[in-house]
């Protein structure tokens, strides 16, 4: 049996959490965004701002001149994929 370290569920459920408020605030304001989901997840602005620049280098989230931003078809399906799969993966974890 595999046990993942302490350090890799941690970084998996910052990613699975900030992918879903990206997810949930879609079409609002990035810098807004940004900062909310720094503020209610406890962690640098740095850490947010470098996976919202991954999504914009994949071509996965765009910024909208009103600096509104929407997410593309890829963009869902990555973001979808990346919580679904983190769930799957705790609930095979508890179950073990």
């Amino acid at each position: 049996m595999q046990t993942k370290h302490p350090l890799k569920i941690k970084q998996s459920e910052f990613l699975k959490e900030v992918a879903r408020q990206v997810l949930i605030n879609e079409n609002s304001d990035l810098k807004e965004t940004i900062s909310y989901i720094s503020q209610k997840l406890n962690i640098p602005q740095e850490k947010v701002l470098s996976f919202i620049a991954f999504l914009k280098r994949h071509g996965f989230l765009v910024n909208e001149r009103s600096g509104r931003y929407i997410l593309t078809l890829n963009g869902l399906n990555f973001l979808l994929d990346l919580v679904l799969d983190f769930e799957e993966e705790n609930h095979e974890q508890r179950r073990a």
